[in-house]
């Protein structure tokens, strides 16, 4: 799917390119049409590793999430990191319907891949060893509350 946007951005982009070519010197749209294919390529970039966003149709939840995900992010790096995420997913867990914990738990484990994937401290080679860790912390149960 990809690369059939790929080629659709090449192609638009060559007959933009050809237009603006033809009508002379239009620096601040070219400046504005090149700003834009960074925009899509970065936000496509994402995309590829962290894939879909999972459904969530509870804007509450979804915002909870969110939200844990946007704290999250600040452990990212962090030896501190997988135990954290536990946490947070307990607390989620708490306030979710059972029907709805799986969507949950996976719209936290994409959120925290957007953050990580955005972040701009750390090299390639970092991110990828986070998002090990990530998804290695969401194949660990969630424990229930201690009776």
């Amino acid at each position: 799917m990809s690369t059939c946007l790929h080629l659709n951005i090449h192609l638009k982009m060559n007959k933009l390119w050809k237009r603006w070519l033809m009508r002379g010197n239009h620096k601040p749209f070219l400046l504005l049409f090149i700003g834009s294919l960074l925009f899509t390529a970065s936000s496509h970039a994402a995309d590829d590793v962290c894939g879909q966003p999972p459904m969530v149709n509870d804007e509450n939840i979804k915002g909870t999430i969110e939200g844990k995900a946007k704290l999250l992010a600040n452990w990212i790096g962090d030896a501190a990191l997988s135990g954290q995420i536990q946490l947070e997913r307990k607390d989620i867990f708490s306030k979710t319907p059972d029907g709805l914990k799986s969507r949950a738990d996976a719209y936290l484990q994409y959120q925290v891949c957007i953050f990580l994937m955005a972040d701009t401290k750390l090299s390639t080679n970092e991110k990828i060893d986070q998002l090990i860790r990530v998804r290695q912390s969401f194949l660990v149960p969630v424990e229930g509350p201690k009776s």
